[in-house]
């Protein structure tokens, strides 16, 4: 499976890449509206401030945590703020199913639940079965006052009492936001002193904030010790940001704290100036966006900002990288994507320029430069041959000289070994090829000893049968070292012959990446194409959403749209005479 997934995404590639930009208004298929859709989609959410792209984490997806912190954002853009229109209705059916199955919340079905039902109010949205809500809630209530945490279908037994922490906090939370009662009021009083205590000891003012949000709530009749006030926990918080190094443990500190003072609507200067502080820190704060270590807007942080922001409005904030940042994450049915949680992602990043022009929505269209991009991912250490084969199809050229010093240097320590495969040749000899440097002598030899390695009665394959694949190869690593067609003969006659009776084949001995390679190595023989007509019909019938390029449509959670069977189908169809780029012809193609 690596040895195919690797190179599917890379031969996208041959030939430049965009002209002029289609136009905006045409007619398309449903398959066409489909296919791009999704991948869309999936590439504005792995989109990062880096104009680069990520690999969305399919373990993460749309929740109503994450619609929260972006509802939360929103609030605060003005006239920039993004219609949430259909979030509303996801909200409830996201709450409904996770009422049904607790197990596909997130963290677990009291936390999510208080997220959705919080968003729910910021759109003005009563939630429609709030007793059995309620009741589920409910009926998760102890004789000691905690709640369980419901993180299976089951309610999971806490292996101690602490461990019930977050599911009491958020089952309160959520009986209050309803107006539904709740029991064992005094044992729940005997439970939070439990938990002070504990708090106390592990140095943590951001959850005791969280436990006088609860006193709060429950209105204690009897006096509480001295030490359950909110200047002690301001104290706490003074001396640990004074030694404390860990910057996110401070940023959680705060959020707690801050969400006591808005629980109660206590104005707090010391705070406010204290979260200034915690956001205006050059490690995170870039250019009035907090960011993660990927440059990543990272929305807890980022909502502290921009709310911080409307108390001052001299605070920067970047309210048009942050609008652009919540487009992405906003998907037609109204759930928010979570952030991309990836390292910058060659491949994926490679096909979102090579494929611009049928994406003119996407950033990287209008606002990125393909050059810094280029130079930033350059920066990566030790890139793969695939990765600086796949950087090589893009306009190189343009490249500072000292990028281009960098570029032959990442290309040199991934030089492939006498052991390597035919595909590592492939990448190397190619990138070599778009970067216009020469082949050494003892590369040739090395490249002609694992060449001849697949050799069977004149033509090339493995285990004594011919194949397209070895057989595309061998005359495409040859066509780099300068053999001419009438050395490759043999070769070019048999690929000729496959390909003339392809429709007749048995589908499952061969892909369409083997198809791709036999046309690219008639290509590069300056060979004419068999069966043109004959073979855009059999190319088309693997475009999605209908073709075996496995495409499925757009589900965060399952899979990403398939750039790894698809790119072969569009360059195979360019070295057809296919304008690849046109959208109604494309379209045309992808009829369901």
């Amino acid at each position: 499976m690596k040895y195919y997934r690797s190179l599917c995404l890379l031969v996208l590639l041959w030939g430049c890449m965009a002209q002029a930009d289609q136009p905006a208004l045409i007619q398309t298929s449903p398959g066409y509206q489909q296919w791009h859709a999704a991948t869309s989609a999936y590439l504005k959410t792995a989109y990062k401030e880096t104009g680069t792209y990520g690999v969305i984490n399919p373990a993460i997806q749309s929740n109503g945590y994450w619609l929260y912190r972006g509802l939360r954002i929103n609030q605060t853009l003005g006239a920039q703020r993004l219609p949430f229109d259909q979030s509303g209705q996801w909200a409830i059916d996201r709450l409904t199913l996770i009422m049904e199955q607790p197990e596909k919340a997130f963290i677990s079905l009291q936390s999510e639940s208080f997220y959705l039902l919080e968003s729910l109010a910021i759109l003005n949205i009563a939630f429609p079965e709030p007793q059995t809500l309620a009741s589920l809630i409910q009926a998760l209530q102890q004789p000691q006052g905690y709640f369980l945490a419901t993180t299976t279908s089951q309610a999971e037994q806490p292996t101690n009492q602490s461990d019930s922490f977050a599911s009491t906090y958020f089952s309160l939370r959520i009986l209050d936001r309803l107006g539904y009662p709740y029991a064992s009021h005094d044992q729940l009083f005997a439970w939070i002193k439990t938990e002070w205590r504990a708090r106390q000891q592990a140095n943590d003012p951001g959850s005791l904030a969280s436990l006088l949000v609860l006193i709060e709530l429950l209105k204690p009749t009897s006096a509480l010790p001295t030490d359950y006030s909110w200047d002690s926990i301001l104290s706490m918080y003074r001396a640990k940001s004074k030694i404390a190094t860990n910057y996110s443990d401070l940023g959680f500190d705060l959020s707690g704290m801050l969400g006591y003072a808005e629980y109660t609507g206590i104005a707090e200067a010391w705070l406010e100036q204290a979260t200034i502080d915690f956001i205006n820190d050059p490690v995170r704060n870039h250019d009035g966006l907090i960011v993660d270590s990927n440059q990543t807007p990272d929305l807890l942080f980022s909502e502290m900002l921009y709310r911080a922001a409307q108390a001052h409005p001299t605070l920067a904030v970047n309210q048009q990288r942050m609008q652009e940042f919540l487009q992405r994450q906003l998907m037609p049915d109204g759930s928010f994507y979570p952030v991309v949680l990836s390292e910058d992602d060659v491949l994926t990043t490679v096909f979102a320029y090579q494929y611009a022009r049928l994406f003119p929505e996407l950033p990287s269209a209008a606002t990125s430069d393909l050059n810094s991009v280029i130079a930033h991912l350059l920066e990566k250490p030790q890139l793969r041959l695939e990765e600086l084969y796949s950087l090589s199809m893009l306009d190189v050229a343009k490249l500072s000289a000292t990028n281009q010093q960098l570029f032959v240097q990442q290309l040199e320590q991934a030089k492939p070994s006498s052991e390597a495969d035919l595909q590592q040749y492939f990448f190397y000899l190619s990138a070599l090829n778009k970067l216009k440097l020469p082949i050494t002598d003892s590369l040739k030899q090395q490249v002609i000893n694992v060449v001849e390695g697949f050799k069977l009665n004149g033509n090339y394959g493995v285990e004594g049968t011919i194949t397209a694949y070895h057989t595309a190869m061998a005359v495409i690593l040859y066509s780099y070292l300068g053999y001419n067609v009438d050395q490759q003969a043999a070769n070019i006659n048999w690929i000729r012959q496959f390909l003339e009776t392809l429709e007749a084949q048995n589908s499952q001995t061969f892909t369409v990446r083997e198809v791709y390679l036999l046309l690219l190595a008639l290509n590069l023989q300056n060979q004419p194409l068999p069966h043109v007509e004959a073979l855009t019909t059999w190319m088309a019938a693997c475009l999605p959403p209908a073709g075996n390029s496995l495409y499925q449509p757009f589900d965060p959670a399952q899979q990403q749209p398939d750039f790894y069977v698809l790119p072969y189908t569009l360059a195979g169809l360019r070295l057809l005479g296919i304008d690849i780029y046109d959208q109604q012809v494309l379209s045309g193609l992808m009829q369901p």
